[in-house]
């Protein structure tokens, strides 16, 4: 018999002499030319220790040089001594465990060998140990609800979340909070309003840092409004508070909608100006304003997104008014710009009149865009993909209930996209897609063993392949850590979500951009101590 050799910690050492779980390497698709034994590498994710793995986990390493194929292998025992699950002749460096394996809150062993023909080699960091961990958990005050409008993974395993407090109709207080990986409260941060003002959060957005940039719409007693951003560090501090207003114009902003973090650091923030425009600002990483533009005549950005060559794309509606019935309609609508904010190309997209709520930068210079959509007297949600230029590539229409759900849109580690939306007044839906916008599966979300109504709010993906939900009703927010097939018990059922094809038609039409100066002032309202907040367990 031919003797292989395999190095462990270093050392290679022959096939037959150290066999575990049950068996040897197996060649599979090459992955390099070897010349000897294969490289050292290492395992990255799930990382060691990990309390928030899906259970259907995504396991990635690092490439071995000269290895034709890896072979994983996971277990309960750290000495592998009858594998829970083992796949050789892998030519990738990243291998999804399928449902059914694994059980939520065991631990479990990975580690994977990297062969050729002359040996294999183990993961120099092998084994790595993770936990299972999905949950729901719903949070409600002593007095009066709480609305959710974000929830957002942070770069710890936890999550971000923030909403409103709100007494006989009344918004007292606007929250920010951080979860940790199994849903606990690590902080929570409230925000008196005072009396003759308002504040209309819009978002919670993780930064770099692992902390947090909150953005809201700010109303003081004389009626003029603004934006505010307030950014906390990852233990819950305040770093900064601005609240931002136009020079000349007495009403500054209609509204906030979306902010995103560039590569080098800085904010971008969207909304409509108070002429009806729709504004695009850029801030410093230290709250300072950059620059900040309005564009067209009639409209609103309510996502924005860094492209990458370092231009920006936003996505919203462009209003008109129907000759026929003198009411104001919208038409899909997308911007270009340059780092300056500058228009490239823009494009309104009919026939069929609709709202873009959400935008994903692509690699290639395009994006998928999310929102809904009406063509006659029907109503449905839409996932559209362009190129570089804002041409139509495909488009996908979402939804058989006739009403438009659409919330949140999320890219997927490989390459698909998770829409999330609102069914009706007690449920949403979760599609998942591959890169071409086909169906994967659908689920209808509702936490119906607490006996709550569920409407959705955001969708996100965990580094290990989980999903994050946020979602608000009956009074409560709502947060839950799902697998990624979309499955958790008393939470999600398999709905047959229709996806039918979509066409779009865009017309060209030249924006015209505005320069704004911006005057800033420090708000008033103090990010003040801990809102007593109650957890419920009701779903396992």
């Amino acid at each position: 018999m031919t003797r292989v050799a395999r190095r462990v910690l270093g050392i290679l050492v022959p096939i037959a002499s150290l066999m575990a779980c049950g068996g040897g390497g197996g060649g599979g698709e090459p992955v390099g030319s070897p010349q000897a034994g294969p490289g050292p590498f290492g395992l990255i994710s799930p990382s060691y220790g990990s309390q928030s793995a899906a259970v259907s986990p995504i396991l990635r390493w690092k490439e071995s040089s000269g290895a034709r194929s890896y072979r994983v292998q996971i277990d309960d025992d750290p000495y592998f001594s009858n594998c829970e699950f083992e796949k050789g002749g892998l030519s990738s460096l990243s291998l999804a465990i399928p449902p059914g394996i694994l059980t939520e809150d065991t631990a479990y062993y990975w580690r994977v060998f990297a062969v050729n023909d002359v040996g294999e080699i183990l993961a120099g960091n092998a084994p790595f140990k993770f936990v299972p961990n999905l949950w729901a958990r719903s949070f409600s005050p002593d007095v009066g609800s709480l609305v959710l409008q974000s929830c957002r993974p942070s770069t710890s395993g936890g999550s971000f979340v923030g909403g409103h407090h709100v007494v006989s109709r009344e918004v007292l207080a606007v929250l920010v909070a951080r979860l940790d990986a199994n849903g606990a409260v690590e902080w929570i941060r409230s925000s008196g309003i005072p009396e003759g003002e308002g504040v209309d959060l819009t978002g919670v957005f993780p930064t770099a840092d692992g902390g947090c940039v909150v953005a809201a719409r700010r109303t003081v007693a004389s009626g003029i409004r603004s934006i505010l951003l307030a950014r906390f560090a990852a233990g819950g501090a305040v770093a900064w508070q601005r609240s931002y207003t136009f020079a000349g114009s007495g009403v500054s902003t209609i509204g906030v909608r979306g902010l995103a973090e560039t590569s080098d650091g800085a904010l971008l923030v969207v909304g409509q100006h108070e002429g009806g425009a729709a504004l695009l600002m850029k801030v410093k990483a230290d709250g300072t304003s950059q620059w900040a533009r309005i564009y067209g005549t009639g409209g609103r950005f309510n996502a924005v997104a860094e492209t990458p060559e370092g231009g920006y794309l936003a996505a919203g509606e462009f209003f008109y008014v129907d000759p026929s019935t003198n009411l104001q309609l919208s038409y899909s609508w997308v911007v270009k710009t340059n780092a300056g904010g500058a228009v490239e190309w823009q494009k309104q997209y009919i026939p069929d009149r609709g709202i873009l709520g959400r935008i994903v930068a692509l690699e290639d210079g395009g994006c998928v865009v999310a929102g809904w959509y009406a063509k006659g007297s029907s109503f449905g949600d839409c996932l559209v993909r362009l190129d570089s230029s804002g041409e139509f590539q495909w488009g996908r229409g979402i939804g058989a209930w006739n009403t438009p759900g659409f919330r949140s849109l999320a890219r997927a580690q490989d390459g698909g996209f998770l829409v999330f939306g609102s069914i009706n007044t007690d449920s949403s839906y979760l599609l998942r897609t591959n890169a071409e916008g086909d169906a994967d599966w659908g689920q209808r979300i509702r936490m119906s063993e607490a006996g709550l109504l569920t409407q959705a709010r955001t969708v996100s993906e965990a580094p290990d392949g989980g999903l994050f939900l946020g979602a608000t009703g009956s009074g409560r927010w709502q947060v839950m850590r799902i697998d990624r097939d979309g499955s958790l018990p008393g939470v999600s059922t398999p709905l047959d979500i229709g996806v039918q094809p979509l066409y779009w038609s865009p017309i060209p039409t030249t924006a015209t951009t505005e320069l704004w100066s911006v005057s800033e002032e420090i708000l008033t309202a103090t990010w003040g101590g801990d809102l007593v907040v109650t957890k419920h367990d009701d779903v396992p």
